[in-house]
């Protein structure tokens, strides 16, 4: 499931969100076309992103080998993400591109030996890189789109090789109009480290009125949008995100290559605001919610963790910018 609620993973959703509104014959109002505007450059897929992280202070109980440890605290938790998206096939019937990206993470612990007795500070910092190349066609079945998606991902450390995974999946958009586009479908999750070989996907978009949007993708968000005047628009909801890279020994075992795995809930408010007709500036901040966190070995899976974290929620912050050279669009 990690590796499917990151960006990345998700080609049908960004599929789902450019699907056209064709039951729509009327001629839009000036205010419904600016809409329709903001929505286009506020799409999912940006080719180009770039966006920091921060956490307050929080605390953590650590487990290692099945031994409870006494509570530790993470004093410093960073991430700096980047991204690139483009593709390199268009066409009425196939979509191909590519992905690359790297997250740099960074953090300071305060831990305690097991008698507590002894304190011990951590600093570590990790670099994690990915690349994918991302095929989807367009067919129709039962008079209905589907959209057959894959995805063959490559990632790893600056020291080392990680994993190969693999993405396919297929999609129905079940309604596709100019209130409603709803869409669902299973997606298959080829992954070594992964408990969860099969997921469903749902996709549902609803505009309420007066700029108001329902934007579900699950598993990964459920945010309701508001367009602000001014090239703005406002969200309120949960987006699940998640955090891996790969480390070279741990405790006594120092030759063993581990990978770290972090699932969170991110719950609060975002705003993204657009500059000229290519940049997007992007402030998110609330409550995160990680259910648990986990070393294991490489070669086996996240259910087989040697070390586990268990935070308590803490505050977070995140700011960041896309740039999309490509949309030419305009209100007319």
């Amino acid at each position: 499931m990690h590796t499917l609620l990151s960006r990345r993973a998700l080609p049908v959703s960004l599929l789902f969100l450019s699907v056209s509104a064709s039951a729509q014959k009327t001629a839009d109002s000036t205010s419904q076309r600016v809409l329709n505007y903001l929505a286009g450059q506020f799409a999912v897929a940006r080719p180009f992103n770039l966006e920091y992280t921060g956490s307050l202070p929080f605390n953590y109980t650590p487990k290692y080998e099945n031994t409870k440890l006494p509570p530790a605290r993470m004093n410093h938790f960073s991430q700096l993400k980047a991204s690139a998206n483009v593709s390199f096939l268009k066409s009425s019937k196939w979509l191909a591109g590519a992905t690359v990206g790297y997250r740099y993470t960074d953090l300071s612990t305060t831990m305690r030996s097991l008698t507590g007795t002894q304190i011990q500070e951590v600093d570590n910092d990790f670099h994690y890189l990915f690349a994918s190349v991302n095929v989807n066609h367009f067919s129709r079945l039962f008079n209905k789109t589907v959209i057959y998606s894959g995805s063959l991902i490559a990632d790893g450390s600056e020291e080392s090789f990680g994993r190969i995974k693999g993405l396919l999946s297929a999609t129905m958009v079940l309604r596709a109009d100019a209130k409603v586009r709803m869409s669902a479908g299973l997606l298959v999750n080829i992954d070594g480290g992964s408990q969860l070989p099969v997921f469903p996907l749902f996709m549902y978009e609803n505009k309420l009125g007066k700029g108001w949007t329902a934007d579900i993708i699950l598993p990964r968000q459920f945010l309701l949008r508001k367009y602000i005047p001014g090239h703005g628009r406002l969200s309120i909801g949960t987006q699940l995100d998640v955090t891996i890279f790969y480390m070279q020994g741990l405790g006594a075992n120092t030759t063993q290559k581990f990978e770290y795995r972090q699932t969170d809930i991110l719950n609060g408010l975002i705003y993204e605001h657009l500059l000229g007709k290519h940049f997007i500036l992007t402030g998110k901040a609330g409550l995160r919610v990680t259910t648990n966190g986990r070393i294991f070995e490489k070669s086996k899976t996240f259910a087989d963790g040697v070390f586990e974290t268990s935070p308590k929620p803490g505050g977070y912050f995140n700011v960041g910018v896309s740039f999309n050279p490509f949309f030419k669009k305009k209100v007319k």
